[in-house]
């Protein structure tokens, strides 16, 4: 599948916005990394999505994703550059402190509920003939 430059930065703005806003719901606190977070975050989903994949291997595609993309982020952010802004240490079955599973089934959820929108926007990118 082909994606034009703007269909590209279109999904990666969508996320840079909708990553922080998320957790300013969720945590009622964000840091300017979830929103480089986010982008390639919603970036890849929406390459998952536009797969004909079934929905339930796209959610864990893109839980697992999420799930690694936050750990990279988290590495560098809260490891190498000890700025400590989220810790999942005390959680069940976290990985180094990042990344935990409680929160990969929160993303599997997510991607399921984000699939729509992903079609919608290749739909409009096709209709104004970005494509």
């Amino acid at each position: 599948m082909h994606l034009t430059n703007k269909e590209k930065l279109t999904a990666f703005g969508v996320g840079a916005i909708c990553y922080p806003l998320l957790e300013m719901l969720w945590r009622r606190r964000t840091h300017v990394s979830m929103a480089l977070a986010g982008g390639i975050c919603f970036s890849l989903l929406y390459r998952i999505h536009l797969s004909k994949k079934p929905l339930a291997l796209r959610c864990l595609m893109g839980a697992l994703s999420i799930s690694v993309v936050e750990l990279l982020i988290g590495l560098i952010v809260n490891r190498a550059l000890r700025l400590n802004v989220w810790d999942y240490s005390r959680d069940r079955f976290h990985l180094l402190g990042q990344v935990c599973l409680r929160y990969t089934v929160y993303w599997f959820v997510f991607s399921g509920l984000i699939a729509p929108v992903c079609r919608r926007m290749r739909r409009y990118f096709a209709k104004i003939k970005i494509l």
